[in-house]
């Protein structure tokens, strides 16, 4: 037996530190062969919501996203999951100092990014025309669009 806990998550399973929200503690069993990675559990069909999506098994040090649930003709749930790395090691990502080579977005002038067409300092202007030479419009409630880029240097 194996002591897990359910959850019920919506945050991105891109984010670190996730929001858990209500807990239900309950013991499970493995389903042999399993793996770290992708684990299987079986547990008592009453202890199981379809809104769980989430579960940590602590004897294991990690957190799993529910993605697959079935029911086998004993009445217990089968859990299949899969390893959330981010949450299991959040507390060691969030306490590493890192020099940060890349940024997605723009918004930070400080990350040099020389990927990047366009840095944060840049003006964009828009200008209404009331005719294009590219004549594409379906209705009078559509517009044309001509986007120009002129001048400047990166850095």
């Amino acid at each position: 037996m194996i002591h897990i806990k359910l959850y019920t998550v919506y945050d991105d399973p891109r984010k670190v530190g996730k929001n858990l929200g209500t807990e239900t503690s309950l013991s499970a069993e493995l389903i042999y062969p399993t793996n770290l990675y992708n684990p299987s559990i079986r547990i008592r069909a009453t202890h199981f919501r379809p809104s769980m999506n989430y579960m940590l098994m602590a004897e294991l040090g990690r957190y799993y996203f529910i993605t697959d649930v079935t029911f086998d003709n004993g009445g217990a749930v089968i859990i299949q999951g899969r390893v959330d790395v981010l949450q299991s090691y959040a507390a060691a990502i969030k306490a590493l100092e890192c020099s940060i080579v890349r940024q997605e977005h723009q918004g930070t002038s400080n990350i040099v990014d020389s990927q990047i067409t366009l840095t944060p300092d840049k003006t964009l202007t828009y200008l209404k025309c009331n005719k294009t030479p590219f004549n594409i419009r379906r209705s009078n409630s559509q517009h044309n669009y001509v986007l120009c880029v002129a001048g400047g240097e990166q850095g």
